[in-house]
Formats: C-alpha cells, sequence, structure tokens
C-alpha cells in the first residue's frame, strides 16, 4: 500500500476508507473518485431508495442491469464499454454484493477521515446520493477538498482521466510541499 488510498472501480467499495478506519498509520492522503460518504445517516428516502434498488437488481435480467449501469458510469462510450465488461466478468451475485456496500456503514455524523482528502466528482454523476453527499462533505471535514470534474458521470477517471490525474498530481504534490513546510517551520522551531 502506498500513502494513497486510492478506492478500486467495482471491486471493493471503500477500500480506502476502510483501510484509513482500521490501520490510520498506513495512509497519509486520500483521495475518493465519486462515491458517497458511507458515514453520513441516510434520510429515509435514501434507505427506501436501497431497499427497493436492492430488490429490483435481484429481479431486473442481468444485461439490462448491465446497459443501465454502463449509462449511469460514463458518457463517455469507452467508459461504458468498460464498465459493462467488467461487470460481466464480475457476474450478477458479486455485483449484488457490491451494492450492498450500505449495511456494513458506520453511521457517524461527525466523522472525519483525519487526513488531507481529495473527493472528485463528476458533474453528471447522478448515481444514488454521491453528488451531494461529496458537495457537502467539505462542510464537515476540513481537510477535505472537492474538484468538479465537468462533463464526467459516476467514472469521472475515465470519462476525463487527463483531468482527474492533473487534480490527483496537484493534491499530492500540494500535500509534498505542506509537508516540506511543516518539516521546515518545525526546524525554525525546535
Amino acid at each position: 500500500w502506498s500513502s494513497v488510498g486510492v478506492a478500486p472501480r467495482l471491486r471493493v467499495p471503500a477500500i480506502g476508507r476502510t483501510v484509513t478506519r482500521r490501520s490510520p498509520e498506513r495512509v497519509s492522503r486520500l483521495v475518493l473518485i465519486d462515491c458517497t460518504d458511507n458515514y453520513r445517516r441516510l434520510w429515509p428516502n435514501e434507505k427506501l431508495g436501497l431497499a427497493l434498488s436492492k430488490a429490483t437488481l435481484k429481479v431486473w435480467p442481468w444485461w439490462w442491469t448491465v446497459a443501465v449501469t454502463a449509462a449511469a458510469c460514463g458518457i463517455n462510450p469507452k467508459t461504458q464499454v468498460y464498465t459493462a465488461k467488467t461487470m460481466h466478468n464480475l457476474g450478477k451475485r458479486h455485483f449484488l454484493e457490491v451494492m450492498n456496500y450500505w449495511s456494513d456503514a458506520h453511521v457517524d455524523d461527525n466523522h472525519r477521515l483525519g487526513r488531507p482528502t481529495l473527493l472528485v466528482l463528476g458533474t453528471l454523476d447522478m448515481t444514488g446520493n454521491i453528488a451531494y453527499a461529496m458537495t457537502t462533505w467539505p462542510l464537515k471535514d476540513p481537510m477535505a477538498k472537492l474538484v468538479v470534474v465537468p462533463w464526467a458521470a459516476h467514472m469521472s477517471n475515465r470519462d476525463q482521466p487527463w483531468l482527474v490525474n492533473r487534480s490527483i498530481r496537484k493534491f499530492l504534490q500540494w500535500g509534498e510541499d505542506r509537508a516540506d513546510a511543516d518539516a521546515a517551520e518545525a526546524g525554525r522551531d525546535g
């Protein structure tokens, strides 16, 4: 593991936040792309929506689930093809397990990640409560910085890789510059 956790897409949701919670010494900075805040208390309508989507996904034909999900994940045709291929490799049973991420949520309305965190959100991400969660996250966590990526859906790193990569590089560079400044100041004070 590097000092920066980047949650892989469609494999293990919230891995960066899980490692941060379980082994905080292993993560100095965090990059979260198009995801929700698993610590935030869900509104009743969100709970209902998740329960209904879980039931709906079980009965929908797999090909339909793949098509709808691919369309929601990207506006770029390459993103949609990637999503469809990944979902076919994942399979319906495992996809349903991944989509059950919220059952393991740790509700703490005041939770902060406790390290510099870059939040990346595609302007066209309409999945779940992600847009709401990501735009309100910096209000409760002053170490979280939101970057909104134009013309990108739920997989903004695939729809606009150049913009997302540039944002991540700037964030990591800022962190290194900040650490150097803190070390220099500590040396002056010591």
